[in-house]
């Protein structure tokens, strides 16, 4: 990566979380370009957040990844103009959720947050959230 002045530079941070929002420690999240080239990676502190700086702005992948979660990926775009806030929730995998439903390999979110094969709801990733 070459070098970008920092007022070129943007921030990309957020949580790691279970479907009931408490936070994954220790979680591995990568930074990859759209075509998949890893950028950086970081882990989850003990509350689940991660944060990138001096990211050059652009269109990217967060994937995030922990044993016995299934791994899920979201688009981000990283700008200079404000720091980027994009949440990525993992479903246990075998666990019971609050609706009792199985997390299954597809990773869907019901629509009370728990893991399930009935719906499949993107996290809503934009600018200061």
């Amino acid at each position: 990566m070459s070098y970008v002045p920092a007022d070129t530079e943007g921030t990309l941070s957020c949580t790691v979380t279970r479907p009931d929002t408490t936070g994954i420690p220790g979680a591995t999240v990568a930074l990859t370009t759209i075509e998949g080239a890893e950028m950086n990676t970081t882990k989850t502190d003990s509350t689940g957040h991660y944060a990138f700086a001096n990211v050059f702005p652009d269109f990217c992948n967060i994937n995030a990844t922990k044993r016995s979660y299934w791994s899920d990926t979201n688009p981000v775009t990283v700008t200079a103009e404000e720091p980027i806030t994009a949440d990525i929730v993992l479903c246990q995998k075998g666990d019971l959720n609050t609706n009792g439903g199985f997390a299954d390999a597809n990773r869907r979110l019901s629509n009370d947050g728990g893991c399930n094969r009935s719906r499949n709801i993107r996290r809503d990733i934009r600018p200061g959230r």
